[in-house]
């Protein structure tokens, strides 16, 4: 009679069992953060948003005055040119007599009077891009306004008059132009069909009239523009 012989068992103890799951364990963790310094190995850093900007519609002429000292602070062409009414506002009412007025000082409206005859929202525009591509980067221009933003000398429901003194450092480089202008200078603003607020006139006035050391914003747009 043939005996059966029987195979001895293999105990696995509580350490075996174990075992592959630390290794299934340490491998999903090890893969974790292989991925997560991966990501941050490879994630370039965010840039500001180039376009972005402070710009509020402006229902109101106290965020005209905002959005406009926002436009020089930020060398923002665009929005400097939003502050002004666009030549399509008025041409669907042909007999709106609200088109833009510049009105520049006195000394230099005689030196640079044909530069001034046919001034319009197009040549604002011109000559603050010339000027904010002459200031280096690194420079914030700063407009000081003697009135603030909210201190009107006259307001009604369609039309609004700022008046203030001013102090306009741009920090321009490789220009004649000084870097600093001053004077006096009056906003006449008006809604349009829109219902937004806009600058329809702009009057530039010498600090002193008997002060010819200091210039006004005035020669600096003459000087400036295209």
């Amino acid at each position: 009679m043939l005996t059966q012989r029987s195979t001895p068992r293999t105990f696995h103890g509580p350490n075996s069992l174990l075992k592959p799951l630390l290794f299934v364990s340490a491998f999903a963790a090890l893969s974790l953060a292989v991925s997560a310094c991966g990501w941050l190995n490879t994630r370039e850093p965010e840039e500001p948003d180039a376009g972005s900007t402070s710009f509020i519609p402006p229902t109101s002429p106290d965020i005209v005055l905002l959005n406009f000292t926002a436009a020089i602070r930020e060398k923002n062409a665009e929005k400097f040119a939003a502050c002004f009414p666009e030549a399509s506002l008025d041409e669907i009412n042909p007999d709106n007599d609200k088109s833009y007025l510049f009105e520049p000082s006195a000394e230099a409206a005689q030196r640079f009077a044909g530069v001034f005859a046919d001034w319009d929202v197009e040549r604002e525009r011109q000559a603050f891009v010339a000027l904010m591509a002459r200031v280096p980067e690194t420079r914030i221009p700063a407009l000081t306004l003697s009135a603030g933003l909210t201190q009107f000398e006259t307001q009604s429901p369609d039309s609004s008059r700022y008046i203030s003194d001013y102090v306009f450092v741009h920090g321009a480089s490789g220009e004649s132009a000084p870097d600093t202008v001053a004077g006096t200078l009056s906003f006449t603003m008006q809604p349009a069909d829109n219902g937004f607020w806009y600058i329809r006139r702009w009057t530039d006035l010498a600090e002193d009239a008997s002060d010819a050391t200091r210039e006004t914003w005035s020669t600096l747009k003459a000087q400036f523009v295209n």
